[in-house]
């Protein structure tokens, strides 16, 4: 009998906790009765089906990193390059998904053909050049929006399309590198050429401005010096004809002391600064 009452309480729980199953928060889920669509299970937590007749299928609600193969792409102006490229998926539409692809892997060869041809058009658009040394944002944002007007009628959302690397084909790499090379060149001598230009635009103008500057400051020089020379003249001519004496003295003091220093000079008894001397006016 007690092995018969437990036998039941476990058959009970069986039946029980078998249709139970616990969704995480990282995960989605369709539930498929008889091979065919019955519902979606979006939010975590314990949710039920019929056993036997239905079935679960787990999707992830996670990033999902897909390496797709290089890109071969030809620029805008006829030049060629390879691009490694990586995308970023998730999947917003379990049950859509689920008709178009089954599983992560079914989508594989879908985004291998989605990306190609996303990034084939978008950076056909652009100049070597600009592939090489500009932004490539752009060449992202656009691609992302090309991929997703398909991606999105399948439950699919392209986050983003990322350049692992960029290379040039075997083939034509070395004639490649000598014409980036050479262009690389060609910019550098042009940017030597303008920067000498302009040192000379500077340099000339800089010796005009010192040029002017310093005729304007000898000009005002002269100018200074003329007044003091007509102010000099102007006192010698008040002092001349106020005390002619001290001028004449001072004259002569003046010129003894330029000539005497280190020169022998003979003087008469009268006149010239013995006269000053001996207090005799002349």
């Amino acid at each position: 009998m007690k092995k018969y009452i437990i036998g039941i309480v476990v058959l009970f729980s069986i039946l029980i906790f078998w249709p139970l199953f616990i969704q995480r928060a990282d995960e989605q889920s369709i539930i498929v009765r008889m091979g065919k669509y019955n519902r979606t299970v979006s939010e975590p937590g314990i949710s039920w089906k019929f056993p036997v007749i239905e079935t679960r299928i787990e999707f992830t609600k996670r990033l999902v990193e897909y390496d797709s193969p290089p890109v071969s792409v030809v620029t805008k102006d006829k030049k060629t390059l390879i691009f490694d490229t990586v995308a970023y998926i998730t999947i917003t539409d379990p049950y859509k998904f689920y008709i178009k692809f089954k599983s992560i892997s079914g989508v594989q060869q879908w985004l291998d053909d989605i990306v190609y041809a996303a990034v084939r058009t978008q950076a056909g658009k652009f100049l070597f050049d600009d592939l090489i040394y500009a932004d490539r944002q752009t060449i992202i944002n656009e691609s992302v929006k090309y991929t997703n007007k398909q991606a999105n009628e399948y439950g699919i959302d392209v986050k983003t399309i990322q350049f692992k690397r960029t290379m040039l084909p075997k083939d034509n790499e070395s004639a490649v590198y000598s014409s980036m090379i050479a262009d690389r060149n060609q910019v550098a001598a042009q940017l030597r050429a303008e920067g000498e230009a302009k040192y000379v635009e500077i340099m000339s103008k800089a010796d005009m401005e010192y040029t002017a500057k310093t005729s304007t400051a000898r000009k005002k020089a002269e100018e200074i010096k003329g007044e003091a020379d007509k102010r000099a003249q102007y006192l010698i001519s008040q002092t001349t004809s106020v005390a002619p004496d001290l001028y004449r003295f001072m004259k002569t003091m003046d010129f003894y002391k330029k000539v005497i220093p280190g020169t022998p000079i003979i003087l008469k008894p009268s006149g010239g600064i013995l006269d000053y001397l001996k207090g005799v006016q002349q």
